[in-house]
């Protein structure tokens, strides 16, 4: 009975945060917008907390009586996330082995920059930097530990302005913590496995970060590196790296060029304050709308139901 009634909280979370997702990606993939981080924090709230209306409760004081086939769907449900979970964890945990493997940095030109980096950020100690042969020459791991991936030989060979710009964009990551928070969507992605709408904003998410990193790593680099610069950095790194696309997008060559594009055009472009300011306010409606939605939506599939407050369940009896 439980497990029945966590699986239709589930649903009707999936619902409303699917719905929300449909027009952030429409934003984002097909109007082509850039939509600020909050945002999209909003869909992955979304996805985790009911938004009801004041006057339904919870859970019905009456036991629920639902259909067999929706009993056996909670079970699979259940089952699935498990899987998924399981998978993920394991997933982290031999990520986690083989980074205790690498071995420490030892590129004096690398460390020296990165602390300056992380003191102009302001912080207290810099990450450790270790060596690694991966497909980005540069990267973050760790949600909660988090440490910077580093092919040096490949690193050497960009300029100290490059990267200034390269090391500030991974240490931002850090300290925005958009790690952890890729972690949280991973999670809400193993609860909502049947939802195909979770995962497609789980990668809409993780793109929403390099840009939102983007804009933070810029604005702290004002007057040491210029958006062009930063921009080039961002281009030398992909030359570099042989223009394979990594699977993830917490490195700075990991996007598709078609993202890359995309993403160089955000970085050069200087759009009027007031287009930002229009752009919030419309995106502030829309999540106004959708918790409206959400609290009238509950309305109808939570107690008491429509049915009882025009008394038609008394005049029935």
């Amino acid at each position: 009975m439980i497990l029945t009634e966590l699986f239709f909280l589930v649903v009707y979370l999936s619902l409303v945060g699917g719905l929300f997702g449909v027009v952030s990606l429409l934003l984002s993939r097909v109007l082509k917008r850039a939509l600020p981080l909050w945002f999209s924090l909003c869909g992955l709230t979304l996805y985790g907390i009911l938004v009801l209306s004041p006057q339904v409760r919870l859970f019905s004081p009456q036991p629920e009586q639902r259909l067999p086939a929706f009993h056996m769907a909670a079970l699979v449900w259940a089952m699935g996330c498990v899987l998924f979970l399981a998978y993920r964890v394991t997933q982290l945990l031999l990520a986690g082995k083989s980074l205790r493997r690498r071995p420490p940095c030892q590129n004096q030109r690398l460390l020296g920059l990165a602390a300056q980096c992380a003191q102009s950020l302001g912080r207290k100690r810099t990450p450790p930097l270790l060596e690694t042969p991966l497909d980005a020459p540069i990267s973050v791991a760790g949600a909660l530990r988090p440490v910077l991936l580093v092919d040096a030989a490949t690193l050497s060979l960009l300029t100290d302005a490059q990267l200034q710009a390269v090391l500030t964009h991974e240490l931002t990551h850090i300290r925005r913590h958009h790690l952890l928070l890729q972690r949280v969507y991973d999670v809400v992605c193993a609860v909502h496995w049947f939802n195909p709408l979770a995962w497609l904003c789980r990668e809409d998410f993780a793109l929403h970060c390099e840009t939102d990193c983007d804009a933070h790593a810029l604005r702290s680099l004002t007057g040491s590196v210029t958006s062009g610069e930063y921009a080039q950095a961002i281009l030398r790194l992909l030359e570099l790296s042989a223009c394979r696309e990594a699977k993830t997008a917490q490195g700075l060559g990991a996007l598709t060029f078609l993202h890359t594009k995309r993403r160089l055009g955000r970085i050069l472009a200087k759009p009027a304050p007031w287009k930002k300011r229009l752009l919030a306010a419309g995106l502030a409606g829309l999540l106004v709308l959708a918790l409206a939605f959400s609290a009238e939506f509950s309305r109808q599939h939570f107690y008491p139901y429509p049915a009882y407050s025009v008394g038609t369940e008394s005049g029935a009896q």
